[in-house]
């Protein structure tokens, strides 16, 4: 998985970051997910996380996954 900076400092309403622990966690669930569901699941639970705070930065999310 590949991403940039705009995902893990996506900030809440709160001035929260969403940080890498939080993303290390989510992935920990996703280890047998195919790569679009990976890509999805966070994309969701970074917008759910964010709420309506807008997005400052780039987004850029890879994830590939081996056969």
């Amino acid at each position: 998985m590949l991403y940039t900076d705009g995902l893990s400092e996506t900030l809440n309403i709160s001035g929260e970051a969403y940080e890498e622990a939080r993303l290390e966690e989510l992935l920990k669930g996703l280890r047998h997910a195919g790569a679009n569901e990976i890509c999805t699941v966070i994309y969701d639970a970074m917008t759910d996380f964010r709420g309506e705070t807008p997005q400052f930065d780039g987004l850029t999310l890879v994830v590939l996954k081996k056969k």
